[in-house]
């Protein structure tokens, strides 16, 4: 019951039960990429599309630009929120089979929406909380994983936190999160 009680208190969802530690997230991102597409069964002849809002940082695409993946962009609405009338355009030429929602400097929104944009499309959903202090500021997740920058907001060294709701063959995993003392 204690247990419980911590993951509850600390995270505030109970379906998020692994958690990866990593160099940062573009690193972990990209890992998370090559074992879906690998899982996945894609062949070399079909690429993987990752959909990422317009507004990304460059130096985050560094290690997904070394996998033969898709990257398609998507455009933003003026609140930072996925353009839908956009996605549905485009994704009637390129398949979504990873969907990326960004957290803008803080501000959580657009998750509902972008769950149900992810199921419709059969993708993942992935959201990028880099600029989210705390997962404790997170009411409930939608999403299949959720991405972490704790070295962004504290003097520590780099690190990337990967939340999943799925085992991955990510090396340095901790199922038991309860043992986190920075958030």
């Amino acid at each position: 019951k204690k247990q419980n009680y911590i993951r509850e208190k600390l995270y505030n969802f109970n379906e998020i039960k692994y958690l990866y530690i990593g160099n940062n997230c573009s690193e972990l991102l990209s890992k998370l990429i090559l074992q879906k597409k690998s899982k996945n069964n894609i062949s070399p002849n079909n690429k993987m599309n990752i959909y990422l809002p317009g507004y990304f940082c460059g130096q985050s695409l560094r290690f997904l630009r070394a996998i033969d993946i898709k990257i398609c962009f998507y455009k933003l609405t003026d609140e930072l929120l996925p353009d839908y009338k956009h996605l549905e355009e485009i994704s009637h030429t390129n398949k979504v089979d990873v969907f990326i929602l960004v957290h803008y400097f803080g501000r959580i929104k657009g998750q509902e929406e972008a769950s149900v944009f992810a199921k419709d499309n059969k993708s993942i959903l992935i959201e990028d909380c880099t600029h989210i202090i705390s997962p404790n500021l997170l009411k409930k997740t939608y999403s299949d994983f959720l991405l972490f920058s704790p070295y962004k907001h504290f003097n520590i060294p780099p690190i990337g936190l990967l939340f999943s709701k799925e085992k991955l063959g990510i090396k340095s995993y901790y199922k038991n999160q309860n043992k986190l003392w920075f958030f």
